[in-house]
């Protein structure tokens, strides 16, 4: 069935006619309806009922749990246990649960509870920047809740944007989409002409939030780094970005402190050097951005997201 969708991608509504079908309605139903209870309960209560959530998905994902165990592995060798291990990859999962009731949730956010749960004082200068029309690179790695780091930087009255792939289902795209609109967060589909959407949008004073730890589609215009005690090969994007806009990056550390605190540690900015040429200066970033990252992780392993299915070491 046909479907007229409006989107408001860079500010602009446009009207695309995308296929709808009925397995695509039913996912969205159901994902409607598991937000609808999480967002009727407390938020302890909703927790709990993932905590149940986790527990069942968990026991049923016996080849991913397996998979996750060897990574850990791989990157933490022998300065662990086995029951270290399995502790780090239930904890890990446990917070992926979490972080999802947290997004659905996002919307209902006040500035008190903002106050309760989240300590984002290290990020006070960033929203100094950003009310002062300074635009920058926040680097937010896979660690803790990311994406509700970036909602609260947006309702704490920064200027956020972030660049998004379409969702395979259109009706869930949307409803994401709008989740992050009313937050405050923009959104930069992403395709071979965004570079100068960003770059205008950084010269104005806004910040994008990137995922710097994906492993890259392709090895074309990717950057082989050292991480996590192996070869990454990611995407040099957001030296790109940087270099071109004349902005730093900042690389930004979100940890979960129990079930509902939040903690939020940035790091240094790092700024392009003009001195330097384009590439080697585009290199040199995202080998620190990805350092600061690689000692986060190895201190605090199960704030990590070890299920992600593009594992950033896999060879293409």
């Amino acid at each position: 069935m046909d479907f007229l969708f409006v989107t408001g991608g860079d500010g602009v509504a446009t009207v695309r006619r995308v296929m709808v079908s009925r397995k695509h309605r039913m996912e969205y139903r159901a994902l409607r309806g598991v937000a609808w209870v999480m967002c009727a309960l407390p938020l302890r209560v909703a927790l709990g009922l993932g905590w149940l959530l986790a527990v069942i998905g968990y026991g049923l994902a016996g080849k991913r749990r397996r998979e996750v165990h060897r990574r850990i592995r791989q990157v933490l060798g022998d300065t662990v246990s086995e029951a270290e291990v399995r502790g780090i990859a239930w904890r890990a999962w446990r917070n992926l649960i979490f972080n999802i009731i947290d997004l659905i949730r996002s919307s209902r956010l006040t500035r008190a509870e903002i106050g309760r749960w989240f300590d984002a004082e290290t990020a006070a200068p960033l929203l100094a920047w950003s009310k002062q029309n300074q635009g920058f690179i926040l680097a937010v790695g896979h660690m803790g809740n990311w994406d509700l780091a970036g909602v609260v930087f947006s309702l704490l009255g920064g200027r956020l944007f972030a660049m998004m792939r379409r969702q395979r289902n259109p009706l869930i795209d949307a409803y994401l989409n709008e989740l992050r609109s009313a937050c405050g967060m923009g959104v930069v589909e992403r395709n071979s002409r965004a570079l100068a959407s960003v770059v205008r949008r950084l010269k104005k004073g806004e910040a994008l939030a990137i995922l710097p730890d994906l492993r890259a589609k392709s090895p074309d215009g990717a950057l082989q780094v050292d991480f996590l005690g192996g070869k990454a090969w990611v995407a040099g994007g957001m030296g790109l970005f940087a270099r071109h806009a004349k902005v730093p990056i900042v690389v930004a550390i979100t940890t979960r402190d129990g079930w509902v605190r939040h903690r939020w540690k940035t790091l240094e900015p790092i700024w392009p050097d003009e001195s330097l040429d384009k590439d080697q200066d585009i290199e040199r970033m995202t080998r620190e951005v990805m350092h600061r990252l690689d000692q986060a992780i190895r201190s605090q392993p199960d704030q990590y997201f070890w299920f992600n299915k593009r594992w950033v070491l896999e060879p293409f």
